[in-house]
């Protein structure tokens, strides 16, 4: 009896996961879609929601999924519906394949759509198709569907050359970089802030991009083409997108971004190219090793900010200044000093004062100082952070590669 029991207990556990396995619902790789790129706009007039893929798919050749390395590699698929999971859907019943969202890179947010809730927007992507959580997001200064339609030719797919270009303005300190993950943080404080990367189609004569008429005798590289034949439309970070309540309120400048990403404490390193008052004299000078703090503070109950930094700095570039100038080394570092001074300022003033955003993670900074005061002014923080003073010093040290000063 006893033997019998662990007989019907060992073919029970056979046989359950068999049963399990057909529970779920399971699509071959080659059959699937796999999305690199999403551009969302809304079109009011229709009141209805565009989705714009760029998506590969893999064929099983030789008993793996290989991809073709020798071709663009892009497709598009386009889908419209009341909502982005309807646009989504229709997207994926028209390509006629399964869409896989897992491996998506990067989310458009469209100048139209940005005037709406940014936080429900993405929230579709997190709750429904579980985007990569390290998916870029960046907003487009037209309609997202236009940077979904360059084709670029760097990299495996076109996607490639769009998020390099996001990681490499980060890392060059001169646009903030903002994940997925970062927007929904960002978007729970009071004032729901958040801010983009700024992308924009722009006609240059630039060869990375795929003609359109690629192959034929018309294309790009054929004979008799002027100057602007030679043109075609690539991609540019022009600035960011602030959003604050969850809404598009304005637009920075590059420097703008530059300011908010010293101020935030992400820049690994920062050129800044500076002259003399006489103009005799000039010099870049790369900053790094910054080390830049954010302190709030709270006097007779008004709430203000100090910034204070220092910077280690290596000239790549001088321009009549000699070794041994110290007159005019003292003048330039002075200059990268009030040039810093200046970013930060500015984009204060720009994002924080004119738009209400906070992009600079204020509120984040209050709450763990001094969470009694947030507690008590919780209600109107959005606007106290808004309008509290900022005092910022910066001081920098650069030296010439190779001499120790």
């Amino acid at each position: 009896m006893a033997k019998l029991k662990r007989l019907i207990a060992l073919i029970s556990a056979l046989i359950l996961p068999l049963c399990l396995s057909g529970c779920i619902q399971y699509v071959e790789l080659s059959e699937r879609g796999i999305v690199q790129a999403v551009g969302v706009d809304y079109l009011p007039d229709s009141k209805v929601y565009r989705m714009s893929l760029q998506y590969f798919f893999q064929s099983g050749e030789g008993g793996q999924n290989q991809i073709d390395k020798t071709q663009p590699n892009v497709l598009k698929s386009v889908g419209e519906g009341v909502s982005v999971f309807d646009a989504a859907e229709d997207a994926s019943v028209k390509t006629g394949k399964d869409l896989l969202f897992s491996e998506n890179r990067l989310i458009i947010i469209g100048n139209e759509l940005a005037k709406y809730d940014l936080e429900g927007t993405l929230s579709f992507f997190v709750s429904n198709y579980h985007s990569h959580p390290r998916a870029y997001v960046a907003a487009a200064k037209n309609t997202a569907e236009e940077i979904i339609d360059i084709r670029f030719k760097e990299g495996n797919v076109s996607t490639d050359k769009l998020t390099n270009m996001i990681t490499n303005a980060s890392r060059r300190g001169t646009s903030p970089d903002c994940r997925i993950y970062d927007a929904m943080i960002s978007l729970s404080y009071s004032s729901r802030s958040a801010y983009l990367p700024l992308l924009e189609v722009k006609e240059e004569k630039t060869d990375v991009t795929v003609s359109q008429e690629s192959g034929s005798s018309q294309g790009q590289g054929g004979s008799g083409g002027g100057e602007e034949e030679q043109k075609e439309k690539t991609v540019v970070i022009s600035g960011g997108a602030a959003f604050s309540q969850g809404k598009l309120t304005g637009t920075g400048t590059r420097g703008d971004s530059a300011g908010i990403q010293l101020i935030t404490g992400d820049t690994p390193e920062l050129s800044v190219s500076v002259r003399t008052d006489d103009d005799s004299k000039a010099a870049t000078v790369t900053l790094f090793k910054l080390d830049i703090k954010t302190i709030p503070k709270i006097s007779d109950g008004k709430l203000s900010f100090k910034i204070d930094g220092f910077g280690f700095g290596r000239y790549e570039e001088r321009v009549f200044l000699s070794d041994g100038d110290d007159e005019a080394e003292n003048e330039l570092t002075l200059k990268v000093e009030q040039t810093v001074v200046k970013s930060m300022t500015d984009a204060l003033e720009k994002i924080k004062t004119q738009y209400g955003c906070d992009a600079f993670g204020f509120e984040k900074l209050l709450l763990h100082s001094y969470p009694d005061f947030w507690y008590d002014n919780r209600d109107n923080i959005s606007e106290l952070i808004r309008t509290a003073p900022v005092e910022i010093a910066f001081r920098c040290q650069p030296y010439i590669e190779g001499i120790a000063n």
